[in-house]
């Protein structure tokens, strides 16, 4: 099962007790590039409201990251992390090693998801049609300038952009 909504993160103390030999798959990317691409998604509800202002937004994902340590630390061994840079750079390496931590065989077709024919209903529906690309990453340098407010409150919580 895949779910990629923002929230995930504030459950996997439940979802770890609800399926207890499952992998749980996070996938870590640059700050201000999860940040603005959080910023351009309009998302459909209410919870996503700090979604709208760059310092919320910050906040947000110092919090965030603040969660991920924290059940990284009490859940030894049942987070593996994926770096969202190298997965799109280096897909012939990283997607194996991420189908091996679930105990999952690698196939072609894993390294060209783009092809696939199944329903997507998810914000990034269509994304998902394109093949493997870095065209998002550093992205955030097109707009630093607009940027400055996220960047501060990222810069102010001790993270890296």
């Amino acid at each position: 099962m895949v779910d990629k909504a923002p929230h995930n993160f504030e459950w996997l103390g439940w979802l770890t007790m609800c399926f207890p030999e499952a992998t749980i798959l996070h996938v870590g990317r640059a700050p201000a590039d999860t940040c603005l691409s959080c910023f351009f998604q309009s998302f459909s509800t209410s919870r996503h409201g700090y979604s709208n202002d760059l310092v919320d937004l910050g906040r947000h994902y110092l919090y965030y990251r603040a969660m991920m340590a924290y059940w990284c630390s009490v859940l030894p061994g049942r987070i593996h992390s994926v770096c969202y840079e190298n997965l799109v750079s280096q897909p012939e390496t990283e997607i194996p090693a991420l189908l091996a931590a679930c105990g999952l065989e690698m196939e072609e077709t894993c390294l060209s998801p783009h092809r696939t024919e199944r329903s997507v209903l998810t914000a990034s529906k269509t994304q998902v049609r394109e093949p493997i690309h870095k065209a998002s990453v550093q992205k955030w340098r097109r707009y630093e300038e607009k940027l400055q407010p996220l960047l501060d409150v990222l810069r102010e919580g001790g993270v890296a952009v």
